[in-house]
């Protein structure tokens, strides 16, 4: 990896942290799809974007370090600089799952099976002379056509994250796509994806109940990760102890789980022996995953210290392209006494990831779990559906 010399330069603390935040939840998202489909070109981006990255965690200390001038900022910048040592955790622990690509570390075939039964998938895809060159986001209109999101942009080689309707695209520029199965693979058979196919093999490893079980934890650490990090960001922005201590609470259940599930790969002595590799992956895999929530835990360390969060952190979390709020639903809200999959919160592509009632919290609820008159609902969204959350709760909230 080519490091950048890093010299002092006037940004915005306000800036380059928003520029971390959104960047490794793109590094996320990229790092597990370069793995599942075994691509080196997703991989180098990852690896790309993590060097800005570490670039930005640099001048953020600089900046931050030039902004206290007594005791009370100093205990806020605090607070900013740990979230962006938390923030280059976890995009080091995306960088390490790339890596294993480049290594040639190619996926275990359990891998393909937990990822095949996800719902959303990551895609890039290139630019062509033909139809697409010189066109503006807002007249493909993918997104109600194919019910594709476009992420990001990389052009002359410079990432645009969050791109805007009217960026007009050019021959060569990479798009970052995330959809559904479907919608991604429509959006293949029409735009043209740059990478390779490779041919499916029917793959028997899930018949196998040893292997079947360690799927199944596959399944638990990815999700509890991505679980843990919204939920950190969630007490930080709230300053929430109650929700600090669930994260810390998960954290070592992340921790526990990480162990069992390494000793369980372990033990098949014999499969590993045959395909060292690959088993290699899904260690590393399971490392990575542990290394992600030891970041959120350092983010809830924040709020239980007494450190309130600093108004700029706020601000960074809710003006992201993912942004997590609050709503209280009113007696007249229509999704009062209605199970949470029948309402239309999912098909808006917006996640729960808590409920508080009372002074009881209900943390990555079913679909079958039941909406009450004044429950507090944290929601995980894309910015442009807020509006639309507030107005089916019929009221906004602050907690």
């Amino acid at each position: 990896m080519k490091i950048r010399k890093v010299s002092y330069k006037p940004v915005s603390v306000k800036k380059l942290l928003k520029d971390m935040r959104t960047y490794s939840s793109l590094m996320t998202d990229l790092a597990y799809t370069a793995f599942l489909y075994n691509n080196k070109q997703l991989a180098e981006e990852v690896m790309r974007l993590e060097e800005l990255v570490d670039y930005a965690s640099y001048l953020l200390l600089m900046n931050a370090a030039l902004a206290v001038r007594d005791k009370d900022d100093a205990e806020q910048m605090a607070g900013i600089m740990k979230v962006a040592s938390a923030v280059d955790t976890i995009s080091n622990a995306a960088a390490d799952i790339a890596n294993l690509v480049l290594l040639g570390v190619s996926a275990h075939p359990l891998v393909d099976y937990v990822f095949e039964k996800a719902d959303e998938t990551v895609e890039v895809f290139e630019v062509k002379d033909h139809n697409f060159a010189g066109r503006t986001l807002q007249s493909l209109d993918l997104e109600s056509k194919l019910g594709v999101n476009i992420i990001a942009v990389r052009k002359s080689g410079k990432w645009i994250v969050n791109p805007s309707d009217d960026l007009k695209l050019d021959a060569g520029d990479r798009l970052i796509a995330r959809g559904s199965l479907e919608s991604i693979a429509n959006m293949e058979r029409i735009f043209g994806s740059i990478l390779e196919e490779e041919e499916k093999i029917v793959r028997e490893v899930s018949k196998n109940p040893i292997w079947k079980k360690i799927g199944s934890m596959i399944e638990q650490l990815k999700d509890t990760t991505e679980f843990i990090i919204d939920l950190a960001y969630s007490a930080l922005i709230f300053n929430s102890k109650s929700l600090a201590e669930e994260v810390l609470k998960l954290e070592d259940y992340i921790d526990n789980l990480h162990t069992e599930y390494e000793l369980e790969i372990l033990k098949e002595t014999d499969l590993i022996a045959e395909s060292p590799k690959p088993s290699l992956g899904l260690l590393r895999l399971g490392i990575a995953a542990e290394n992600m929530a030891d970041g959120a835990a350092l983010m809830s360390e924040i709020t239980m210290r007494g450190l309130e969060a600093h108004p700029i952190l706020k601000e960074v979390v809710q003006e992201g392209e993912e942004i997590i709020f609050a709503v209280r639903v009113s007696d007249a809200s229509s999704l009062a006494n209605k199970k949470l999959g029948d309402t239309d919160i999912p098909t808006l592509g917006a996640k729960v990831i808590a409920v508080r009632r009372d002074k009881k919290w209900y943390f990555k609820p079913e679909d079958d779990f039941t909406i009450e008159p004044n429950d507090v609902l944290i929601i995980s969204a894309y910015s442009d559906t807020k509006r639309t959350v507030y107005l089916m709760a019929k009221q906004q909230l602050s907690v």
